[in-house]
């Protein structure tokens, strides 16, 4: 006589096999996206100018990436999936910059499609959450399991943070050109991502995305804390209640139309559920 376990039916043969056959499927897409990636990472879309003196453009795997005229100098946020820097470059070009101008780098978070550009500027400011920096650096793995399979591909070059963030507020940090960058704690996607506003653009990384011209969640396939995360996009909306905001440009996605900023990040957070 067949027992079945409490709460449930022995699984049979059949779905046994469904669920490897689920698995396995899963993984080749992932090794698949993963190898896509790789294979993409130099490509890059033509520098787009957001602002005057601040150019973005998609590099390799879609990540958004941003420079900014500051005085003679550059700033950064964050450096994409391209060690060699193609879409960097391109970036420099429009702003009429030098790698040797970078002056600071400003790193959402400390996953790999972010954080792979970091090694060719040793004399450059980084700054990023003091919990990344592990992450950055290559010393500690990614929390989730995407993360790790893509920097296994990608093969990302450690990373160093000059200026670890740490603190549960915002913090404002003087760049050359004699404006402000706004560093704004947020984690849940790392333990160290930030925000960040610039000249009336803000930077939030990978807490949210941008999709079909709105503002919406961050998948849950990426999303390891999502409690976190809404707390900390709640607490990134007090934070930013009375700052100008033109353009949000979300990591993946690209940005928000000039004017729309705004009026788009204020209903993606009162759509939020409240707090418990």
């Amino acid at each position: 006589m067949t027992t079945s376990k409490p709460g449930g039916r022995k699984p049979t043969g059949a779905t046994k096999k469904a669920a490897i056959f689920i698995s396995v499927g899963a993984l080749t897409l992932v090794l698949g996206a993963g190898f896509g990636l790789r294979s993409s990472r130099k490509a890059f879309s033509p520098p787009l100018e957001l602002r005057p003196g601040l150019w973005m453009s998609k590099v390799g795997g879609g990540v958004s990436v941003v420079v900014a005229q500051a005085g003679p100098h550059a700033i950064f946020f964050d450096t994409g999936m391209d060690a060699q820097l193609h879409g960097v470059d391109a970036l420099l070009v429009a702003a009429q910059r030098t790698r040797a101008d970078v002056s600071d780098i400003f790193v959402t978070h400390g996953h790999g499609d972010h954080t792979a550009g970091l090694a060719a500027f040793p004399r450059a400011r980084v700054f990023a959450g003091a919990a990344d920096v592990d992450l950055i650096a290559g010393r500690a793995p990614p929390e989730t399991f995407l993360p790790r399979v893509f920097g296994l591909l990608w093969s990302v070059p450690p990373g160093r943070v000059s200026d670890p963030l740490v603190g549960e507020g915002p913090r404002t940090i003087r760049v050359p050109d004699g404006k402000s960058v706004i560093a704004i704690p947020v984690p849940g996607h790392t333990p160290g991502s930030y925000a960040f506003v610039y000249d009336q653009v803000l930077f939030p990384g990978d807490i949210m995305i941008l999709e079909n011209g709105q503002l919406a969640p961050t998948p849950g396939l990426f999303n390891p804390h999502p409690a976190q995360n809404l707390a900390s996009l709640r607490s990134l909306g007090r934070a930013l209640a009375d700052v100008p905001i033109d353009r949000v440009c979300t990591s993946h996605g690209g940005c928000t139309l000039s004017g729309q900023g705004r009026p788009l990040l204020d209903g993606f957070l009162g759509s939020l559920p409240p707090a418990p």
